[in-house]
Order: C-alpha cells, then sequence, then structure tokens
C-alpha cells in the first residue's frame, strides 16, 4: 500500500492490511482517495502511487499537487 512503511506497520499489533484503513487504502482510486485523505492528507500533496495494489503499473497514482 503505497510504501513498505505504511504496508507493513502493525497498528494496534495487527498488520494494516487487515485493518478497516488497510482495506479502504486498497480501494482507493482517483475517484475516490477519502482514506487517503483521513490517514495521509501529505500524500495527496506530495504525491503517491498504490503500486502494490496487485494492478502493478495500473495501481492509483496521485500526482503531487505542488512542486518545489
Amino acid at each position: 500500500m503505497f510504501n513498505a512503511f505504511p504496508r507493513d506497520s502493525m497498528p494496534g499489533g495487527v498488520v494494516l492490511s487487515k485493518t478497516d484503513l488497510g482495506n479502504a487504502l486498497r480501494r482507493t482510486t482517483l475517484r475516490g482517495a477519502s482514506a487517503i485523505l483521513e490517514a495521509s492528507p501529505s500524500a495527496l500533496l506530495f504525491g503517491a502511487w498504490n503500486s502494490t495494489s496487485g494492478g502493478g503499473d495500473l495501481g492509483a497514482k496521485f500526482t503531487r499537487a505542488i512542486g518545489s
């Protein structure tokens, strides 16, 4: 889910992918990014790509909203 740090995290001792939040993040699309907004608004600001969604290169990609 987006990268190894959140993917391998264990909030409350449960692997993220087994939580409600993990399931919501896995279903995130460009039309429905509320789970990312809730979990990490900065991911939408700086960009994110769900490269581990099972869709490979077809995972949801969020282009950064700001640049330096």
